[in-house]
């Protein structure tokens, strides 16, 4: 369970993230394979102080293209060499760790044109994203202390099909709570009654792709309660 003294240290780990992510539009471009995005991560990462990467040892699960709908666990993930195409979509989920504290943030990058960019204009890429905005706004403006993670996941995965949306998740879960061994990590998941107050940190992070589309987006953000009020890192 984390304190609220460590939400400082806990926010830098997002932070390096956040600037890895950034760094990474640089070097994504038509041509590059997915093996080579995942390196770079991992450099930028290191350059950063960050050795370790919670999730099995992956620094980055990067998923390019048609891969994009893949859910994989990180104890199954290599990266292939799919190209970045001209008009194309990257996921990218960064698990930095660094003296016990975790960094869990993922993001969808878009290649429009050979632009890469953090927000499309191409119709089959803004849907995915506005899609992935409208879950988070809801699920910040809908989760309670006292409500419990299966309630949540009924509520967001009801939206997610409203929308003609399937959750890509190979768990069917939305999320996890932040802990120091990845064992003990309990799930936004179906028959889950723990009130997300007592998660503590958790992320959301919903996979999802349009019904009968070749994309799957990603977007995660980590989350905290102060009082009543959840409020991301």
């Amino acid at each position: 369970m984390f304190s609220y003294l460590s939400i400082e240290s806990y926010t830098q780990m997002q932070t390096f993230a956040k600037e890895t992510i950034t760094e990474l539009l640089d070097f994504i471009r038509p041509g590059v394979s997915e093996r080579q995005i995942a390196a770079r991560a991992k450099e930028i990462l290191e350059s950063k102080g960050i050795h370790e990467f919670w999730y099995y040892g992956v620094a980055a699960l990067v998923l390019v293209g048609e891969r994009t709908p893949l859910s994989l666990s990180g104890r199954d993930y290599k990266p292939a060499e799919t190209i970045v195409g001209q008009n194309d979509l990257v996921t990218i989920d960064l698990s930095p760790l660094r003296h016990g504290y975790w960094g869990d943030y993922a993001r969808s990058i878009f290649v429009e044109d050979g632009h890469t960019k953090l927000k499309p204009e191409q119709p089959a890429l803004v849907d995915g994203f506005n899609m992935e905005a409208q879950l988070h706004t809801h699920f910040l403006d809908t989760a309670k202390p006292d409500m419990s993670a299966h309630d949540i996941w009924e509520i967001m995965n009801a939206l997610i099909e409203l929308h003609g949306f399937e959750n890509l998740d190979f768990k069917g879960n939305l999320g996890h709570s932040i802990e120091k061994d990845i064992k003990l990590r309990r799930y936004i998941e179906k028959g889950n009654h723990t009130p997300l107050g007592d998660l503590g940190l958790f992320t959301f992070e919903p996979h999802i792709r349009k019904k009968g589309q070749p994309y799957g987006f990603k977007h995660e953000n980590i989350h905290f309660f102060k009082g009543s009020q959840l409020c991301p890192l």
